[in-house]
């Protein structure tokens, strides 16, 4: 077998050429090569665990391979991942699996693949059926098109990101993020839907059962993806989220650029430059794209050296990575992050990350959103990307006007130049369009005040009640106090019997005044 980049020779079970660095088993289909040690054709038409029935082959990889089945039970069709067939010989690697997958299982995000089930065949093959995706991979999408758009990429990887800070949260690092990793569907008019494969599927190949990372084991066989390792990764040290931050900036560089971040004639070249070389910004690395400086800091903050240097949570950097595509022009999330824009549709002024340990605040220079804002310059900032041309001789050295610290102004019109002086009115437009708005009332408050309403109305009802009634009782008592009776007031007539006229005579003394005549 020969490498397809290159055309080196590579041993029968390598991942990855060791002269090139060269990917030879990715998650598309690789027709004529049994990259997991499993004979596709006799897997078509099998069953598999009593309850699947495979259909097709959709892709092979240096864990096992991928096909498309039918759930006998439901009808249902699933994708169905049997692992290479060495890797059941070990009991110790089967109790690992089982404990990995029912972790891996839990997972439950909108942009995480779901996991039905997982079990062994009665050849001892261990198998997992997961969702299946109608899509295509990231790396398919990348081969087809070339660079992304920054804001197509940045909302991939947004999503990319939501669903590892989730798997984060329960303990889970992915460690092999990639664009093979990575797929992409359509649900309604919603394209570019993320669905992140593989959680936990890593950790069996690079741990032993005590905990310890596994070494390399021979030329091809890196336990990772070398375009997209962190180096304490390499260096087989504990990791934890931040190395997936890591890949994940080694993926948004070559999304936004078409390159990878570190290229080199061997694997060692490239594992070498991962440990010691920084990256070159992607703005140096493909001027003809015109790339939005803003860029260089963020993946180059992701792709720092040590841990403590990137974005100290996947959550965070999700945070800066809707920050930045808002600056861009992009639209504002709809989710969780979306404190992170104004009722105006402002970028927030908040800091995207805590200052990380042994690294000065001030050092890490404004956010994403306030460099997209100033056009991509940290003025006055130690160490950052991308640093002004000084002033001319002739030109007053007078610092450049920049919008006011989180107001994003919009982007001009295509081919419209809006002139230093429209850019410094601006911020100013901003603000005075804030201020004429009339402030709304929050609708928590007005509830409030609308309960307030009703329970007074109802209060003062209930009190009229009580008072009228309390008022027809002391009249009561007090005409019995007086000893007269409301009969005694007003009797009404009686009649008695006629005189000798025959004129009727009435009667109008009251019972009491009777009595008292007799």
């Amino acid at each position: 077998m020969n490498c397809a980049n290159c055309g080196a020779p590579l041993e029968d079970h390598a991942r990855f050429c060791p002269h090139c660095g060269h990917s030879v088993a990715p998650t598309e289909p690789s027709p004529g090569q049994s990259l997991s040690g499993i004979d596709i054709a006799k897997m078509i038409g099998r069953e598999v665990g009593g309850r699947y029935r495979v259909l097709a082959e959709l892709g092979e990889g240096g864990m096992g391979a991928v096909f498309r089945a039918q759930q006998m039970s439901l009808k249902r069709t699933i994708a169905l991942k049997v692992l290479r067939p060495e890797l059941s010989a070990d009991p110790a690697l089967v109790r690992r699996f089982n404990a990995e997958a029912e972790m891996a299982a839990k997972l439950n995000h909108a942009n995480t693949v779901t996991l039905f089930d997982f079990g062994q065949d009665e050849d001892g093959s261990l198998f997992i059926a997961m969702e299946y995706i109608e899509g295509e991979s990231l790396r398919h999408l990348m081969l087809r098109e070339g660079p992304l758009e920054p804001l197509r990429a940045l909302a991939i990887c947004e999503q990319v990101g939501a669903s590892l800070a989730d798997a984060h949260t329960r303990g889970i690092v992915h460690r092999d993020l990639k664009p093979d990793n990575v797929m992409l569907t359509q649900q309604g008019r919603r394209s570019d839907v993320v669905k992140v494969l593989d959680f936990g599927i890593a950790k069996l190949r690079d741990e032993r059962p005590d905990g310890t990372a596994m070494p390399m084991t021979q030329a091809g066989d890196l336990l990772g993806t070398p375009q997209y390792m962190a180096p304490e990764q390499i260096r087989a040290e504990p990791i934890d989220g931040r190395t997936d931050v890591y890949a994940m900036g080694a993926m948004l560089y070559e999304m936004v650029t078409g390159r990878l971040p570190f290229e080199g004639p061997t694997l060692m070249a490239i594992l070498s430059k991962h440990l010691t070389d920084p990256p070159v910004p992607p703005t140096r690395r493909r001027p003809d794209l015109s790339l939005a400086p803003p860029l260089d800091r963020l993946i180059l903050s992701c792709m720092s050296k040590r841990p403590h240097d990137r974005p100290a949570s996947m959550d965070i950097l999700v945070g800066e990575l809707g920050e930045l595509r808002i600056g861009l022009g992009g639209a504002p999330p709809s989710g969780r992050h979306s404190q992170a824009v104004d009722e105006l549709g402002l970028a927030s002024t908040t800091p995207s990350h805590p200052a990380h340990p042994g690294v000065d605040s001030a050092a890490r220079g404004p956010g994403p959103a306030a460099l997209a804002a100033s056009g991509g310059v940290a003025y006055g900032q130690p160490g950052s990307a991308v640093s002004p041309a000084p002033p001319a001789a002739n030109q007053a050295a007078t610092p450049p006007s920049s919008p006011a610290p989180g107001i994003v102004s919009p982007p001009p019109a295509a081919g419209a130049d809006p002139g230093p002086a429209a850019a410094a009115a601006a911020p100013a437009a901003h603000t005075a369009a804030k201020a004429a708005r009339p402030l709304a009332m929050p609708s928590a408050l007005r509830w409030t005040l609308v309960g307030i309403a009703v329970a007074a109305f109802g209060a003062a009802s209930v009190y009229g009640y009580l008072r009228f009634a309390g008022t027809e009782e002391t009249a009561d008592r007090s005409a019995e106090t007086d000893g007269v009776t409301p009969a005694d007031e007003a009797p009404p007539p009686r009649k008695t019997d006629r005189d000798d006229s025959g004129a009727v005579r009435l009667d109008f003394s009251t019972p009491r005044s009777r009595e008292a005549g007799k």
